[in-house]
């Protein structure tokens, strides 16, 4: 498959005035493969937090993105690779940790045609990774902005083996251990069992 690689240092931007938060527009002109069955496009640049449009993420320097562009013939494929670091919380012992992240995507681009009667129908696979554009031109943002949110862990953990605080007196016992006694925790059903055993 033929294609064409070069690094994107000017894409067009454009600022899309929302509250509570700024959001940008890159375009990525398709011309060099509109015309060209099966030839693909390389475009690879780094993003900003900030032109991202997020303010509740910890990101640690730029956003790194790598993509393939090819043209389909009805359609333009895009395989999007994204690495970045997030500064995140530890849910076990509340130490703050960078957690590097890598993960990719896939997604075909339509050419946006005027909308027939809607007819009521089930989404299909297809149809949930289908996005639309015009004028030859294609905006990533909002696929790795989704991305990126997909790709931020929910329950962060520092390590996977984290042993967490102690529940007396707080130490973090990845650093060390307490002096606490270690108590056994009565079940709450210990109770009903001392019961059924008289």
């Amino acid at each position: 498959m033929n294609h064409a690689e070069f690094r994107v240092i000017n894409l067009e931007l454009e600022t899309r005035n929302s509250k509570p938060e700024t959001r940008m527009k890159r375009y990525i002109d398709l011309t060099p493969i509109k015309e060209s069955v099966g030839v693909s496009l390389d475009v690879a640049y780094a993003e900003d937090a900030s032109e991202l449009g997020f303010t509740d993420l910890n990101l640690v320097n730029k956003v790194v993105i790598s993509a393939r562009l090819t043209n389909m013939g009805s359609f333009i494929n895009v395989q999007e690779e994204i690495q970045f670091e997030l500064t995140l919380e530890c849910i076990r012992c509340l130490s703050p940790f960078v957690l590097p992240v890598k993960t990719t995507f896939e997604v075909d681009y339509y050419q946006k045609m005027p909308l027939p009667e809607v007819v009521e129908a089930a989404l299909t696979e297809e149809d949930l990774r289908s996005v639309y554009y015009t004028d030859n031109r294609i905006d990533l943002m909002e696929e790795i902005r989704q991305d990126i949110i997909l790709a931020t862990p929910v329950s962060p953990l520092c390590q996977e083996n984290c042993q967490g605080l102690c529940l007396s007196c707080g130490q973090n016992l990845n650093i060390g251990k307490c002096n606490c006694q270690s108590e056994e925790i009565e079940s709450p059903w210990s109770s009903l069992k001392k019961l059924l055993e008289e």
